[in-house]
């Protein structure tokens, strides 16, 4: 769950025109004597027309003896989610948006939504983190994408009836106080973002998936990672550098059991001098690129 550029940065979505391209993002192993970990950067949002999938993602996805993903978003009971966002996601009875939200900036996200044919009432209620992912969301639908075509979605269903072992990182409810947590300043100008650079949002989700597609993460991570520490610093502390570093934590205690794990994470979290590569690396682990 990410506005506009957290959804951008995290979820990295893909556009209709990589629709006819056969992807085959960057695959990275982190390796010692008796354990290797295959670390993939994932796209949360996608067209569902994409073609990702290579023989070198199946092949080591085969091999695992368990598969790592950040949450379980994708499980057919989603009462544990929706009870969450009602209790994170909602104003305190009887409060507004409008109340909190500056006049002027008010003003905009009214246009915005009304722009879409949506009453300004079904964000009211919301918590402003909690408005500014419904609108996003709306925008990412109206370009064609979908959470249900996303990499960590199908990996998650294409390891039923395989035998491996679906582990996670963190619970839903953790992924949803990292946002709800968030100063309400914070929040606020988060929502107001989503709204005033939304058309500008487009161009840096085109520049952010071809250098995915091209498996340039260099180039994922100066435009992921330094735009979200230079603009919203508060949110990059929280969503990636706190969380790159718990992983990395568990992965390097994963190290000790022998075997063979895939991990699946969003792409702005592997890239970069504290991304979870550089961070395995500096632990003493072999990194190398599939």
């Amino acid at each position: 769950m990410k506005i506009v550029r957290i959804v951008i940065i995290s979820a990295l979505t893909l556009l209709g025109f990589l629709a006819t391209v056969h992807a085959e993002p960057a695959l990275f192993r982190i390796s010692d004597d008796d354990t290797t970990i295959y670390l993939l950067g994932t796209v949360h949002l996608l067209d569902p027309n994409a073609q990702w999938r290579s023989e070198v993602i199946d092949t080591a996805l085969r091999e695992a003896d368990a598969v790592y993903f950040e949450a379980d978003a994708y499980s057919t009971d989603q009462s544990a989610m929706q009870a969450a966002v009602m209790e994170h996601g909602l104003l305190p009875e009887g409060e507004l948006l409008s109340e909190i939200v500056p006049e002027d900036d008010w003003k905009r996200v009214t246009e915005y939504v009304q722009e879409r044919g949506l009453p300004i009432e079904i964000i009211q209620p919301l918590q402003p983190w909690l408005a500014s992912i419904t609108l996003s969301v709306l925008s990412a639908a109206e370009s064609g994408l979908s959470p249900t075509a996303g990499v960590d979605f199908s990996l998650y269903f294409s390891l039923n009836g395989s035998g491996i072992e679906r582990r996670f990182f963190e619970t839903v409810d953790e992924q949803i106080e990292f946002f709800a947590d968030l100063s309400v300043d914070v929040q606020i100008q988060l929502l107001v973002e989503s709204v005033v650079h939304a058309d500008e949002g487009q161009q840096l989700v085109d520049d952010l998936l071809a250098a995915w597609i091209a498996g340039d993460m260099e180039r994922v991570d100066e435009l992921a990672n330094g735009s979200l520490e230079a603009d919203f610093p508060e949110i990059y502390e929280v969503i990636i550098l706190r969380r790159n570093e718990t992983w990395a934590q568990e992965l390097t205690t994963l190290m000790v059991s022998p075997g063979t794990y895939f991990v699946a994470v969003g792409a702005a979290h592997v890239p970069g001098e504290q991304g979870v590569l550089n961070l395995m690396r500096e632990a003493g682990f072999a990194v190398e690129r599939e």
